[in-house]
C-alpha cells in the first residue's frame, strides 16, 4: 500500500521555526509562507505561487535589508511534479527583470562590503534556475514537506523502509528510513526514523559545520525522527516536526529541531 497522493489545490500559509543547538546557546529563526497552487494543463503538475516571510529581531541590522530582499523575490513560483514535488522554477525571466531592476535602489539604501557580497551572491543564483531551484528545495519549510515524497513509501501492514535524501543539515545525505502509520485517539500520524549511512555519505560528511571544536571523524551516528500529523491519507499534513542529531562518542555534535504548522 501506498500513501495515496491529492494533488495540491487552492491555498495555504506554513509557520516553520527551525532551532539548532549553538555552542554558545540556541539559534531560532522563523519563517512564514503563503502559497498559491495552481493546476497546469500538461502531466498533471501544479505551479506553486510562494510569498516567503522570515521573522527577524526588530533591533537586528540586517533585518530591514532581508524584508527588502524578500519583498522583492516574493513571489517565487515554483513548478511541482504529480506527487508534490518540487521540480523546477517557472516564470524565472520575469523574477530575473524584477531582482535586476530592483539592485539600483537596494544598492542606493545599503552599503558596505557585505551588502555588495550579498546582492552578488543573490544575483547569481536568482539568474540560475538550478541554485535557485537547490536554494528553495533546500529551505526547511520546503525539505520537510515538498521534498519529503511520502507517497512513495510502500506500506505493508502499516509499515515500510526506503532510503530518501534529507537536506537539513546542509547538505544532501542519505538516510535508511523505517517508516510506520499510527492512528488513535489523537489522529493519524506518520512516524519515519532514520540512520545516514556514514559511508555512503563520506564525501558529503565533509561539507557539515559541527558545534565546538568537533570534527567529521568524531561522528558516531546521524539520527532523524520525524513525525507527520494528519486527518487522514489523503490530506495534506497539520504539522510536522523533524529532529536531526548528529551524535559523538561522548557528546551531540549537532542537534537542529524543525517544526511546521499548517492552516
Amino acid at each position: 500500500m501506498y500513501v495515496p497522493f491529492k494533488a495540491l489545490t487552492g491555498s495555504c500559509k506554513v509557520h516553520g521555526v527551525r532551532t539548532e543547538v549553538m555552542p554558545d546557546g540556541v539559534s531560532e529563526t522563523k519563517c512564514e509562507a503563503s502559497i498559491e497552487f495552481i493546476p497546469l494543463p500538461k502531466d498533471s503538475k501544479v505551479k506553486a505561487v510562494v510569498y516567503l516571510h522570515a521573522f527577524a529581531d526588530d533591533d537586528d541590522a540586517t533585518a530591514s535589508f532581508v524584508h527588502d530582499i524578500e519583498s522583492t523575490l516574493n513571489p517565487i513560483c515554483m513548478e511541482l511534479d504529480s506527487r508534490g514535488k518540487c521540480i523546477g522554477i517557472s516564470d524565472h525571466d520575469e523574477l530575473c527583470r524584477r531582482w535586476d531592476d530592483s539592485l539600483f535602489l537596494l544598492r542606493a539604501k545599503y552599503e558596505g562590503e557585505w551588502v555588495e557580497k550579498e546582492l552578488q551572491l543573490l544575483t547569481d543564483r536568482v539568474h540560475d534556475k538550478n541554485l535557485l531551484l537547490n536554494m528553495m528545495k533546500r529551505y526547511y519549510v520546503f525539505s520537510e514537506w515538498l521534498e519529503a515524497d511520502w507517497s512513495g513509501i510502500e506500506f505493508t501492514e502499516g509499515k515500510g523502509r526506503r532510503e530518501h535524501e534529507e537536506v537539513a543539515l546542509g547538505v544532501p545525505l542519505l538516510f535508511s528510513q523505517e517508516c510506520s502509520i499510527e492512528d488513535n485517539e489523537e489522529g493519524m500520524s506518520l512516524h519515519i526514523v532514520g540512520n545516514a549511512d556514514l559511508k555512503k555519505n563520506e564525501v558529503q560528511l565533509e561539507k557539515i559545520s559541527l558545534l565546538g571544536e568537533g570534527h567529521i571523524e568524531d561522528i558516531v551516528s546521524i539520527e532523524q525522527h520525524c513525525v507527520v500529523k494528519i486527518t487522514n491519507l489523503t490530506e495534506g499534513p497539520q504539522t510536522i516536526y523533524s529532529h536531526y542529531i548528529v551524535k559523538g562518542q561522548e557528546q551531540i555534535l549537532k542537534d537542529i529541531e524543525i517544526s511546521l504548522t499548517f492552516q
